[in-house]
């Protein structure tokens, strides 16, 4: 096409039998620019990807410095623009293994390095999974480790390991208090759901239409009592299903939300045990359970 458009330029001009020119996207301004040249540097993602769509090859167009859309787009500041997905160019070129574009990209020191994805996933973290997943006897070597880096990349990329083994020991500490809490809120269950069927003063055994009926049921403590053994036993089964489900669904920042929450109700939970085992104490002829 390029070398079509250096002999007859004219043709750019000429309407299809729609009177339809899409061949502009070829036409270059004063500063050799072509539209998508324009749109990249101005962050029009809609018109490139319409540019794209009816002409793909407009993408390998350059100006007079020899620079094609991707460098317009990093010139314009639109180098850590996210798409769907939230995968910026860093991203995608580490998604497909483009070293020629991470050599690139990593000397703008407008590039984020630390940018996460809507997978909270940075493009390091990225290149990681996918060195362990399609190769696990190190086969693909991490497309990083063959980028010549300077000085002040390798700190940034030990900074980001820093940080990120941090907030690791930070979810691992939680998840080891996760497991101290499951055991008291199965311990509460436990508790509450025996004392529930075993009811202070204990039952009517004599042959009748009242038997097996607790005998202190119009004792205004045993009904206090049923309430709050029963607020704290569902309270800790809460509390517990949000541990489980916590350490088997979850990822790193969502664990914290369901340790707070089950903390949250296991303290609720020892609370209305607390209240149960004082109505319990308090109710007439009692036989102490808890």
């Amino acid at each position: 096409m390029e070398a079509l458009l250096r002999f007859k330029q004219q043709l750019i001009k000429e309407a299809d039998h729609q009177e339809l020119d899409i061949l502009i996207a070829y036409v270059l301004d004063q500063r050799g620019f072509s539209p998508i040249h324009v749109a990249a540097s101005k962050g029009h993602t809609n018109v490139i990807r319409e540019i794209v769509q009816h002409r793909p090859d407009s993408g390998e167009l350059v100006d007079p410095y020899g620079r094609n859309a991707l460098h317009m787009a990093i010139v314009g500041g639109h180098a850590n623009e996210p798409d769907f997905d939230g995968n910026t160019p860093l991203h995608l070129a580490t998604i497909e293994r483009k070293t020629w574009i991470l050599s690139y990209l990593k000397w703008d020191g407008r590039v984020n390095l630390r940018s996460k994805n809507k997978y909270g996933l940075t493009a390091i973290d990225i290149d990681r999974s996918i060195k362990e997943i399609a190769s696990p006897k190190n086969i693909v070597p991490s497309i990083w480790g063959h980028l010549r880096t300077p000085t002040s990349w390798l700190d940034s990329i030990k900074i980001l390991s820093r940080a990120d083994q941090e907030e690791a020991n930070a979810v691992q500490t939680y998840k080891q208090m996760g497991q101290t809490l499951l055991m008291v809120a199965t311990l509460i269950t436990t508790v509450t759901f025996t004392a529930a069927f075993t009811m202070p003063g204990g039952y009517n055994n004599n042959i009748g239409p009242d038997k097996g009926v607790a005998l202190l049921e119009s004792s205004k403590y045993l009904k206090l009592f049923i309430i709050a053994d029963t607020i704290a036993m569902t309270f800790s089964i809460i509390a517990a299903c949000l541990l489980f489900w916590g350490a088997v669904n979850s990822n790193k920042s969502s664990y914290v939300y369901y340790f707070t929450s089950a903390a949250t109700l296991t303290y609720f939970a020892l609370q209305f045990t607390a209240a149960a085992f004082t109505t319990e104490i308090a109710t007439p002829s009692s036989n102490p359970i808890l």
